[in-house]
């Protein structure tokens, strides 16, 4: 009878246990779903003609622009690491700047702080999202997908439409 009693004794420590490490785990999704996105917009991009064809006026050059705001609706403190996607060969945060009254594009290699209950604005002539070495025109109406990196929640997924403003 001790036998069956210690083993209940061990199921229920057991059960404890993974009850427990459920509780981290959902506390943890739940810091991850604290963040949102909105407004995730991007301008076109025309590519330039192959080597075979003439350039065209509207083409726009190589790279493109990701604009957003991140929301952090928790508690927790979280930090952007950085940000990829298919559509480009990387994506760097720039921010424009004033200097001798001339604006200038800087990279900004640091994490951004992303603030429990604030948010983070990218927009045009401030902090952006800059898609170097893009692998496609970007036409109006298409979409971008972008993984933001996140210390603490993880990857999020955002779609970026392209619009002219």
């Amino acid at each position: 009878m001790k036998t069956i009693q210690m083993s209940s004794q061990w199921t229920f420590a057991g059960v404890l246990l993974m009850a427990t490490s459920l509780s981290s785990c959902q506390k943890a999704e739940q810091a991850a779903a604290d963040i949102r996105i909105t407004n995730a917009w991007s301008r076109p991009v025309q590519l330039p003609a192959g080597a075979g064809g003439q350039p065209s006026p509207m083409d726009s050059g190589t790279n493109g622009v990701v604009y957003l705001t991140i929301f952090n609706k928790g508690d927790l403190d979280d930090s952007l690491r950085g940000a990829r996607s298919g559509a480009c060969q990387k994506i760097e945060i720039h921010e424009t700047v004033m200097s001798d009254d001339r604006m200038s594009m800087k990279r900004v290699d640091d994490e951004i702080p992303v603030p429990g209950h604030g948010k983070v604005e990218f927009k045009p002539m401030a902090r952006h999202f800059m898609l170097l070495g893009m692998n496609r025109s970007l036409t109006i109406g298409d979409s971008v997908r972008v993984l933001l990196s996140f210390q603490k929640s993880g990857m999020v997924q955002v779609y970026s439409r392209v619009r002219l403003n």
